[in-house]
């Protein structure tokens, strides 16, 4: 007999913006295994990467947001 929600296997993954300056990869991984309660001997896994981040639109709408408050 299995319990009402039982967690059978965890799955997490993380994306770090790799632009960030002093972000650990192994101290993030570390926080999330601590906040989610990982059990590796359920076969839970987090996967933390380090990504470039896309900044186009936040880049864009800064351009305009100056340009807006020039106007005024």
């Amino acid at each position: 007999m299995v319990a009402p929600g039982k967690l059978n296997r965890l799955s997490i993954a993380v994306l770090v913006d790799k632009s960030v300056s002093g972000v650990q990869v192994s101290n993030v991984r570390q926080a999330v295994n601590a906040a989610a309660g990982i059990d590796q001997t359920r076969g839970d896994q987090v996967t933390v990467q380090a990504v470039a981040f896309d900044t186009s639109t936040q880049k864009q709408v800064e351009k305009e947001m100056a340009a807006a408050s020039r106007t005024i």
